[in-house]
């Protein structure tokens, strides 16, 4: 069950900015945007709903996104889409402003704004970063706790990625802002406990947990599609990325385990680091001294149809805790599911056990790969996390905001 708490802030009455302060913007956004090479080339022309939501002064709510621009490759770039994609259903105006390459980009069918967009904005979404001087100028912000606290932690901790040596800290002090500022988590049951601390002190949270929604149909997931040629019976992936809190390692190790009781089964490595990587040469290097490759199918980065390899798998195994996106995408595909999690098909919290792990993929294997079992499983993960109640618990917090 999510909670959606109230926040401590009254509804932020807010004048539209005035031609002094949108002159000021404007003049230092050209000169960041000088810094860093802007082309002058716009976004394709987006439909505006003039019927949609109102900002609370008649006019059409408009919402910027500050994210990452990294289709294939990023969870917070595919979710943050489809919060925009969910609420322009709902008639808001929502952008996508690209925080670490202010320029506007196409895929072709979605779009990037430039960041002018937020000129005239009544709401900012943080999930990147906003650079200045958006980030102070008084527009309310709501930042969505994208990942584990635990990795951001980590990161911080061990002092793992040069240049952003503390995530953590950055984080807890925007708690402290003097802005009007609200949080958002899609991941209640996994992260509230670790939230709890800095919001449990004040009479009225902060924080608010949103039911997690994925837009299935524009991501293309379903279990009718084009399906890649993947060796083995049956075939196994595992498609999660290499980093502290949720690497890979126990599942291929656990596949392996299953591998040597049925011998035809193959396992296929996506996200893998890139060729050339430290990660990349330690984990070939893991593989070949170790025996492991025996069982391995293919090997691979980045895939930019996941979907059709989803379709071809009888069953992804993950060591990540919570509902990870590629879990639910594997579902929404047919593909039955193993993981340290409740939303996984075939739960096992002793993922750091091989041979019991593997006890679990072979159970997943022998009751989940039928038609009617890939049908039942995507019909059901696909009524679960409808991107339409994430957009409307949003679109609630925003009019709330606005007043």
């Amino acid at each position: 069950m999510w909670v959606v708490v109230p926040s401590e802030h009254q509804p932020v009455q807010r004048a539209r900015r005035g031609a002094t302060r949108r002159g000021r913007q404007r003049r230092v956004l050209r000169d960041w945007l000088s810094e860093h090479q802007m082309g002058r080339q716009g976004s394709p022309p987006r439909l505006r709903n003039t019927r949609g939501l109102q900002d609370g002064r008649g006019g059409l709510m408009r919402v910027a996104h500050w994210s990452i621009w990294a289709p294939h490759k990023s969870g917070m770039y595919h979710t943050t889409k489809d919060l925009i994609v969910g609420t322009r259903a709902l008639g808001i105006d929502a952008g996508f402003i690209d925080a670490a390459e202010p320029t506007a980009k196409t895929d072709g069918i979605f779009s990037c704004d430039r960041p002018t967009f937020a000129d005239t904005a009544d709401l900012y979404m943080l999930h990147l970063m906003i650079p200045e001087p958006y980030f102070s100028d008084g527009t309310p912000i709501v930042f969505a706790l994208h990942g584990h606290p635990l990795y951001s932690m980590q990161i911080e901790l061990y002092g793992t990625e040069p240049g952003n040596d503390r995530p953590f800290t950055t984080l807890l002090s925007y708690f402290n802002r003097k802005e009007p500022s609200w949080f958002v988590s899609f991941w209640e049951r996994e992260q509230r406990g670790f939230w709890t601390p800095i919001d449990d002190t004040r009479k009225q949270h902060r924080i608010r947990y949103i039911p997690r929604g994925i837009d299935f149909d524009a991501n293309r997931l379903s279990v009718d599609g084009t399906r890649q040629d993947l060796v083995g019976d049956p075939v196994i992936v595992i498609a999660d990325q290499f980093r502290l809190f949720k690497d890979a390692i126990p599942s291929i190790y656990a596949a392996y385990a299953y591998w040597r009781r049925n011998p035809k089964a193959r396992v296929h490595l996506y996200a893998m680091p890139p060729i050339g990587s430290r990660q990349r040469e330690t984990i070939d290097r893991w593989l070949q001294v170790s025996g492991v490759h025996r069982c391995i199918g293919s090997v691979n980065g980045i895939e930019n149809d996941l979907p059709s390899v989803l379709r071809a798998a009888d069953v992804l195994v993950s060591t990540v805790t919570g509902e990870s996106r590629v879990l639910l995408e594997a579902q929404a595909c047919g593909c039955a599911t193993v993981a340290p999690c409740p939303e996984a098909d075939y739960q096992c919290n002793e993922f750091w056990l091989p041979d019991k792990f593997s006890l679990a993929i072979g159970d997943a294997i022998a009751g989940g790969c039928d038609d009617a079992a890939r049908r039942a499983r995507a019909a059901h993960v696909r009524e679960a996390y409808r991107i339409e109640r994430t957009a409307e618990a949003l679109a609630a917090l925003y009019k709330e905001i606005l007043g």
